[in-house]
């Protein structure tokens, strides 16, 4: 027992036996079940909120109940979505603030003790660099680009991208939002490049052969041991490991990852290990 002594009181015993508001002990995203809370937060009238990261959701627990609402519609950049949710904070009006870690912006839900639990509640983004891009850009000019970006990884399509490559590569460009463009080398211009939020750019389609996620405009697909790249928008991919029969070639971008070097596609540029040290792979992060 821990003992605290009060001016009041002679003296109060702390009970060390906690009690689980939440939670099995296990990870899930059942209503009582939660995968990475980051933070808590209380309202005037004991209602708890819960940043629950990997399932990203913001969950709320009225007061005395063991099963959490889910607020937020699942997973995005839309204004009732959330991307790996952390800090919680609510002010003294009862506006909830959330720190959206990979959409890289605040959050903000106004009178959030009274909102309807019937629908996802909308919030607005009191903070954070949206995307200046929509789509798959050709020819791009790297002046047009904002101060607020900068590049993080260069290297020609000689380069094996490897897992331990990989995990470099990722570890230099770790904030949220992410640019993946090439070029022939010593050419200003960016023969293609497209960029997204940094969970959509690395959305794991393993080694599926027409697997795509669409986002901003752009369909990108990532595997630490096959490819990792971009089409347009939706359009269809057969990876093998890379596609070579898109309806749109000169919007695409492949890179072979894992064991294979080099690889393989510079918007309508499809290359061979002969002219793999001819152009060069960047990325951007933001």
């Amino acid at each position: 027992m821990i003992y605290f002594a009060f001016s009041a009181w002679p003296c109060s015993a702390w009970d060390q036996n906690p009690v689980i508001i939440t939670g099995t002990g296990s990870f899930g995203s059942g209503s009582n079940q939660l995968n990475e809370p980051r933070d808590v937060a209380i309202d005037n009238y004991f209602n708890i909120y819960v940043s629950d990261a990997f399932n990203h959701r913001i969950q709320k627990y009225i007061n005395g109940s063991t099963s959490g609402i889910t607020l937020t519609s699942g997973g995005g950049s839309g204004p009732s979505q959330v991307n790996y949710p952390t800090g919680l904070w609510i002010d003294p009006d009862g506006n909830l603030y959330v720190t959206d870690y990979f959409n890289c912006r605040v959050m903000k839900y106004n009178n959030i003790s009274f909102a309807s639990l019937s629908i996802p509640i909308v919030g607005q983004a009191v903070a954070g660099v949206p995307l200046s891009w929509y789509g798959v850009q050709r020819n791009v000019d790297l002046s047009t680009l904002s101060n607020d970006w900068s590049e993080c990884y260069r290297g020609t399509y000689a380069a094996a991208l490897n897992e331990t490559i990989l995990t470099s590569i990722l570890n230099a460009c770790n904030k949220g939002q992410l640019l993946l463009a090439c070029r022939p080398v010593n050419t200003s211009l960016l023969t293609v490049a497209a960029m997204g939020l940094r969970a959509d750019v690395l959305f794991n389609c393993s080694s599926s052969s027409s697997c795509t996620h669409a986002a901003n405009g752009v369909g990108w697909y990532y595997s630490n041991n096959y490819s990792w790249g971009f089409v347009s928008n939706n359009d269809t991919v057969s990876r093998n490991p890379c596609d070579t029969t898109q309806a749109n070639p000169s919007y695409g971008l492949c890179w072979y990852t894992g064991q294979l070097s080099g690889g393989l596609q510079c918007g309508a540029n499809i290359l061979s290990p002969l002219n793999y040290t001819n152009f060069e792979r960047i990325i951007y992060h933001s």
